[in-house]
């Protein structure tokens, strides 16, 4: 008599399996794009924003917000992070918060909004994080700001920064970061 039990032999298990764990690769990565994209896309509706919060500011007032230097960027959110001496947005270098330019934000958009950070490390070794947006009167006629500077940072090699922001791809840092530049006159 034969033996009539039918079972799946070890190779065919073990194909099974690494088929599945194939399929499950390439589905995580994709969800990690994806989340990815997530947050780029509310840093880039975030700046949408502020952009629109600093024009509202310079409809108010005929001058954009003006901490009184045009040299020194400043942050434009609300930022808190664990060193205790100061609250820093920009990269880890640190640009400081400064009252004018965020009260002046916060009169037109009462809830300032957060922007995800960007852990990378540079290809040097640094560790550098990416906090959120800066903000820089740039030129002052007759000392009124007519025009400032806004940069953001993305997550990866972002092809366009949106309303027309200048691109800059930074390769040396893992995860790779675009920074977004918007002059608005």
């Amino acid at each position: 008599m034969k033996n009539t039990k039918r079972g799946f032999t070890l190779i065919e298990l073990l194909v099974v399996i690494s088929i599945i764990g194939l399929m499950s690769s390439v589905v995580l990565a994709a969800l990690n794009d994806s989340r990815t994209k997530a947050r780029n896309a509310e840093r880039i509706q975030g700046m949408q924003e502020y952009t629109k919060t600093i024009n509202l500011s310079y409809d108010k007032y005929g001058e954009y917000p003006d901490p009184g230097n045009n040299t020194t960027t400043y942050c434009i959110t609300d930022v808190t992070d664990n060193d205790a001496s100061a609250n820093r947005c920009g990269n880890s270098n640190g640009v400081l918060e400064n009252a004018t330019v965020y009260g002046l934000i916060r009169e037109f958009m009462p809830a300032a909004k957060m922007f995800p950070t960007i852990s990378t490390v540079a290809s040097w070794g640094s560790p550098t994080t990416f906090e959120g947006p800066t903000y820089r009167c740039s030129v002052r006629t007759g000392g009124v700001c007519t025009t400032s500077i806004v940069v953001w940072y993305l997550e990866g090699d972002v092809p366009s920064c949106s309303f027309g922001a200048t691109r800059s791809f930074w390769s040396f840092y893992t995860p790779t970061i675009t920074s977004c530049t918007l002059t608005i006159r």
